[in-house]
């Protein structure tokens, strides 16, 4: 009866703790704004879909689409935010030691349109996205 009653404590003790986590998370600043903001995801399966530049003409065209259907189609983005997880590599300036090891750990996604606008977040340096009106069949775009 005793173990039991310890058992029941601890786990008492473990769930007030993580409702407290949990309200705590709530009231943090992520840097965007989901207001009023709908996504969506598809992942279309075709064969001319093969490459960087086909897959940004893909986006380009989906987004045109949505516009004149009357949608404001506000960018386009890989992963949303806190949702999945993002593809990983490691960032080697020169001067840093070569290795699988070396570098600053960095997670990527790709984004595109008025992305940034769209999810309210500020570009820090440099200037916002623009939307490009030609895509290459080789290279990126």
């Amino acid at each position: 009866m005793a173990a039991q009653t310890a058992m029941a404590l601890v786990l008492l003790i473990g769930a007030g703790l993580l409702m407290r986590s949990f309200l705590a998370l709530r009231s943090v600043d992520p840097g965007y704004d989901t207001r009023d903001v709908f996504t969506f995801q598809f992942a279309p399966e075709q064969p001319a879909l093969k490459d960087g530049p086909s897959w940004a003409r893909f986006h380009l065209d989906s987004r045109s689409a949505g516009r004149a259907a009357g949608r404001d189609f506000g960018g386009i983005v890989e992963n949303v935010p806190l949702d999945e997880g993002t593809p990983g590599d490691r960032f080697r300036s020169e001067g840093m030691p070569e290795g699988p090891d070396a570098g600053r750990p960095l997670n990527w996604t790709f984004a595109a349109g008025d992305y940034f606008r769209t999810m309210g977040i500020d570009v820090l340096d440099g200037r916002p996205f623009e939307t490009p009106t030609t895509c290459r069949r080789t290279g990126t775009w």
